[in-house]
């Protein structure tokens, strides 16, 4: 049902997150096309413990596998979030933005990434650890592929193990790896729908 891809991630990177790392200030400073000012300030509201670490993080490793841009959540929320909302229905066919209605109810993917050029886009997931989809999710997601036509990214997370004689690279110098498949990421990302990929 969904396409599933794993993201490795370094701890120091996920506590320089919070508050006093302000790591999402750095960023949103490297990635203008996939934050804005109202990611920031959410991640400021939650920085104590990183929350929104790990949509940053899917974000990050998705663009750097496609190119695509990015609207961290809410961009269904036509009233509170206009700009978001525009681009999402601009590119979503009729059948998707009556599921996914502008009052945020059922509320969406945590990310809709889009190409540059508006010609393609798609939905993905973040979960952490052993986090599952909720009842919510997994009533809504099957809806939504079926509009769509396309299956859901779902980004999971797992640790990266540093060796003592070894530094961590940081999340924008890290290599992109597939775990099946010929075809580099960048292109099967929006191609190969069933194959398990994974992001280091």
């Amino acid at each position: 049902m969904y396409d599933y891809l794993t993201v490795t991630y370094d701890a120091a990177d996920r506590r320089s997150f919070c508050r006093h790392g302000g790591l999402w200030l750095d960023w949103a400073r490297r990635y203008p096309g996939l934050f804005d000012q109202s990611d920031v300030d959410r991640a400021a509201n939650q920085a104590p413990n990183g929350f929104h670490y790990h949509e940053w993080l899917a974000a990050i490793r998705l663009h750097e596998a496609t190119g695509y841009h990015c609207l961290l959540a809410k961009y269904q929320f036509q009233k509170k979030h206009p700009e978001k909302f525009s681009i999402f229905s601009k590119l979503v066919p009729e059948p998707v933005r009556v599921l996914l209605r502008p009052n945020g109810r059922p509320q969406g993917p945590d990310l809709f990434m889009y190409a540059p050029s508006l010609d393609d886009w798609f939905f993905a997931e973040a979960k952490r650890g052993g986090e599952r989809l909720t009842p919510s999710q997994t009533a809504l997601f099957p809806l939504l592929e079926a509009a769509w036509g396309q299956e859901i990214r779902v980004v999971r997370f797992k640790k990266q193990i540093i060796k003592s004689n070894e530094s961590s690279a940081g999340p924008h110098n890290n290599a992109l790896e597939q775990t099946a498949g010929s075809h580099s990421l960048a292109a099967a990302a929006h191609r190969d729908r069933s194959a398990d990929w994974s992001i280091s």
